[in-house]
């Protein structure tokens, strides 16, 4: 009974950070040919010297070659115009070659002011040198929040979906396993995804399928132990779920604030500056 009151409280907390934060991560959705809303992936809201972004994984930006893409504020949906820039893969590969896997777009004025019911993050709510530390009890704990598509209602009238986010906590797994992955730890962030000990306010549930998390936040989720919510900060965009060894992949905030310093230099005094990652992806 202990262990489950635990877990409850660990529920609370995950939900408690997750309502406060969960407005800057935004669904992105797709109509299908159905007419039916297909959610593609999630994205993160960030403001810096009064510019407006959304950052996404370049997997989920790719899906506007097949049409339009559109994202949720609160209560409804608008399609995500911008100018836009993304990872491209290495030596001329494909998408499941790029290992950093950004995109930023740059909303309009109107889409600014129709997500104005939601959050965008400042540049003081990330860490770009957060250290993964996979130690249980003492170690790094993590928070994702995204939109699994098995989450999200896709029933016409989908001008009104209200999405319905996931926070999952967990924690960075050892540093030995990046290797497999093709990743290191100043660049990405490997984490548990056990979907049968998901902790909610009611005890241990089994999650979702994570499709859909992609382009989602992860957040160093300090406040479970110091209780100091401004110790939560951003730490990475959700990019991979491999199914098989249980595993999430995320691209670090540092590599995301890179980026955005080469290639909106009008901004990069506003921004923080890492000290653990290097940029080597092009971006078109």
């Amino acid at each position: 009974m202990e262990g489950s009151a635990s877990n409850r409280r660990i529920g609370i907390r995950l939900q408690t950070m997750g309502a406060r934060l969960g407005w800057a991560v935004r669904p992105i959705f797709q109509e299908d040919h159905r007419h039916r809303l297909e959610l593609v992936g999630s994205s993160v809201l960030l403001k810096a010297a009064e510019r407006a972004f959304v950052i996404t994984a370049a997997h989920v930006w790719d899906w506007r070659e097949k049409g339009p893409l559109f994202i949720g504020s609160r209560n409804d949906l608008i399609e995500l115009k911008g100018r836009s820039k993304w990872t491209q893969p290495p030596n001329a590969g494909k998408r499941i070659d790029d290992r950093i896997d950004l995109a930023f777009i740059e909303p309009t004025e109107g889409i600014v002011k129709h997500l104005s019911d939601c959050r965008f993050l400042t540049p003081d709510e990330i860490d770009v040198d957060d250290v993964a530390i996979p130690v249980l009890g003492i170690g790094s704990n993590y928070l994702v929040i995204g939109y699994p598509e098995t989450r999200v209602d896709s029933k016409p009238p989908w001008t009104k979906v209200i999405p319905n986010p996931f926070f999952y906590g967990t924690f960075p797994v050892n540093e030995g396993e990046y290797q497999q992955f093709g990743i290191q730890e100043n660049s990405h962030v490997l984490l548990e995804y056990d979907r049968d000990t998901n902790q909610t306010i009611h005890g241990t549930r089994t999650g979702p399928d994570p499709h859909g998390v992609s382009g989602g936040g992860l957040w160093r989720f300090d406040s479970i132990l110091e209780d100091n919510p401004a110790s939560d900060r951003l730490v990475g965009i959700m990019i991979e779920y491999h199914e098989g060894p249980r595993r999430m992949i995320a691209t670090r905030i540092g590599l995301v604030v890179e980026a955005m310093k080469s290639l909106y230099p009008e901004i990069a005094l506003a921004l923080p500056t890492p000290r653990r990652v290097t940029l080597t992806n092009r971006f078109i």
